[in-house]
């Protein structure tokens, strides 16, 4: 992630799924490019619908506007995106293992 990248976290406090991504945003070091905005799906007003059509929560949204959902993916997709070294201190780039 460069410098600029400013993501927004849509979910709930007590989501499952949105527990699982925050929990991955802390372990990447990356609380500070994420910020977390509550979304109440039941809300008719709520931005959320507009950011994903389904409804579903979590729901990173992107610098751009898009939007990614499904807690799988939006941990494999911020997992992905280069970080500098700051957010991820003592991690290398790739996993290690047999």
């Amino acid at each position: 992630m460069s410098g600029t990248d400013n993501f927004v976290l849509r979910s709930t406090v007590t989501s499952p799924f949105g527990r699982k991504v925050r929990m991955a945003i802390d372990v990447l070091g990356l609380g500070y490019r994420i910020k977390l905005q509550p979304a109440d799906p039941l809300d008719e007003s709520d931005t959320l619908r507009q950011q994903n059509p389904l409804g579903k929560m979590p729901c990173l949204v992107l610098p751009d506007g898009g939007s990614i959902y499904d807690s799988g993916i939006i941990i494999a997709a911020i997992g992905s995106r280069p970080a500098d070294a700051s957010a991820r201190p003592g991690m290398s780039s790739r996993p290690s293992g047999p």
